[in-house]
């Protein structure tokens, strides 16, 4: 619920100051092969190149009005448990929400 609520401030803070601070650099300029089930590093490549490519705004405006309410959950759920299984709370922070001011009590 804690980070929820973090998301949602977050949103509300970003919109209202319009900052762009994600970028989607690795898919304009990798060259390698894409495809899975090569080696590990393909894969990982592939992934990322998915990942950019399918939240370009065209194509992720376009293909959530398809989804169902299932698959969105599914999606959100998915991007989460993989959030939480693999950062940090200061690298989700950091990396994932772009909020530099989050800071850990310690």
């Amino acid at each position: 619920m804690q980070r929820q609520t973090v998301f949602l401030n977050f949103i509300i803070n970003r919109c209202r100051y319009k900052m762009k601070k994600y970028s989607h650099d690795f898919v304009e300029k990798y060259e390698g092969f894409l495809g899975f089930g090569w080696d590990r590093e393909t894969d990982e490549n592939t992934v990322r190149c998915y990942l950019q490519m399918f939240s370009d705004d065209h194509v992720a405006s376009r293909i959530t009005k398809r989804m169902t309410d299932k698959e969105l959950e599914e999606v959100h759920n998915l991007i989460n448990q993989l959030l939480v299984n693999h950062l940090e709370e200061s690298e989700y922070h950091g990396l994932f929400l772009k909020d530099d001011s989050h800071h850990q009590e310690t």
